[in-house]
């Protein structure tokens, strides 16, 4: 019984549980957007975005 009261009290681990909720609250939400049935209008558009975000960086010099 002591031990739960001490794990109860410790607030150390509140961060990780809380960034845990996020990571799974975002896992959640893009697998409900990729497994719709739009999904494939989806997975479009982000080809298309990448697809226009390169042809624009063509010819481009990064240094280095």
């Amino acid at each position: 019984m002591t031990t739960v009261l001490t794990l109860l009290r410790d607030k150390r681990g509140i961060s990780a549980m809380e960034y845990a909720v996020l990571a799974g609250l975002v896992i959640v939400g893009l697998t409900t957007i990729i497994g719709t049935s739009d999904s494939q209008g989806f997975m479009q558009t982000i080809s298309t975005l990448f697809t226009n975000v390169g042809t624009a960086l063509t010819g481009v010099k990064f240094p280095g």
